[in-house]
C-alpha cells in the first residue's frame, strides 16, 4: 500500500538539522525546506504531494519523527470500482427534425 506523507507540526531542538533533512528527503531546495518549517511552527501543516511506498513512509516517518516532527501517514485510496459500460442500443437518429 502506498502513503503520503502528512507533517503536523515540528517542535524540535535543531532547525538548521531539520531544514537539511526535509530538503534531502522530499528534493526540495533549502528555502522551500525553511519556508515548510516556519509554516509548521505558524500551525500548518504539509504534505507530500506524491505517494510513498509502504516501507519507504515508514522509514521516513521514524526519521522525521526523531528530529520533533509530528508525523501522519495517509492510506491512498485505491480505486476498486470500475465504471459501468455504456451499452449503445439504439443508433443515434440521423433525421433532423423540422421546426
Amino acid at each position: 500500500m502506498s502513503y503520503y506523507i502528512l507533517i503536523q507540526a515540528w517542535s524540535g531542538a535543531d532547525y538548521q538539522k531539520a531544514a537539511a533533512l526535509l530538503a534531502k528527503m522530499f528534493k526540495m531546495n533549502p528555502e522551500q525546506a525553511a519556508e515548510i518549517l516556519q509554516n509548521l511552527n505558524l500551525g500548518r501543516s504539509w504534505k507530500f504531494e506524491r505517494a510513498v511506498s509502504g516501507e519507504q513512509s515508514g522509514k521516513a516517518r521514524d526519521m522525521l519523527e526523531r528530529l520533533g516532527f509530528q508525523v501522519e501517514l495517509l492510506a491512498v485510496k485505491q480505486k476498486t470500482e470500475h465504471l459501468p459500460v455504456k451499452k449503445e442500443t439504439e443508433k443515434p437518429s440521423t433525421e433532423e427534425t423540422e421546426t
